[in-house]
């Protein structure tokens, strides 16, 4: 596979530490996707896209801050545990992968996925999600993501396993009410 280098002007120059991989959605089509990230108008970037066809273009280099995390909003419990101080964008790498809400990564996306972020060499991948509750969910991207990697996914956050509890509640009280409700008849 091979990267294609194509440069934004949405960046800080630096020469940070990358300890995080950050996924997105694009929300967006190529090539669209891709003039907006290089935009100065648009204040956003990413240090890599993989295209639908798992084409991989870098435009921010792995040292310097792409745009690309924003502020946080309501984190969650697996990106608490980073406890990075300071601009998010600093220690993380950001891949954007042209997808729109409601659709899947495709098979060349993963493919292409799993070989940059082994490139990469780090470990702990988060999704946007994870550093603001209003972006798209890309959990069930993430989990195929690291079952590829051959890493498991950690245990789930505290918000999560909560949500899990509260369903098995709501079910046993719908087991119940049935229970009651034959023994009516």
């Amino acid at each position: 596979m091979k990267i294609i280098w194509t440069p934004s002007p949405n960046f800080s120059e630096g020469n940070w530490e990358k300890t995080v991989i950050v996924i997105h959605k694009t929300l967006g089509y190529m090539p669209g996707t891709l003039a907006w990230l290089k935009n100065p108008a648009s204040q956003v970037s990413t240090n890599y896209l993989i295209t639908k066809k798992g084409i991989i273009y870098q435009l921010v280099k792995d040292k310097d801050m792409a745009w690309h995390a924003g502020r946080e909003n309501q984190p969650s419990g697996r990106w608490k545990i980073l406890d990075q101080p300071g601009n998010n964008n600093k220690f993380c790498i950001g891949i954007e992968f042209e997808c729109l809400l409601g659709e899947n990564y495709t098979e060349k996306q993963y493919e292409s996925g799993v070989w940059l972020i082994n490139k990469l060499g780090i470990d702990e991948i988060v999704t946007h999600k994870d550093i603001a509750i209003d972006k798209p969910d890309l959990e069930r991207e993430r989990t195929e993501l690291l079952r590829r990697l051959n890493n498991p996914p950690e245990e789930p956050d505290n918000q999560t396993l909560i949500l899990r509890l509260k369903l098995k509640i709501l079910q046993l009280q719908l087991a119940i009410l049935k229970i009651l409700k034959s023994r009516n008849k």
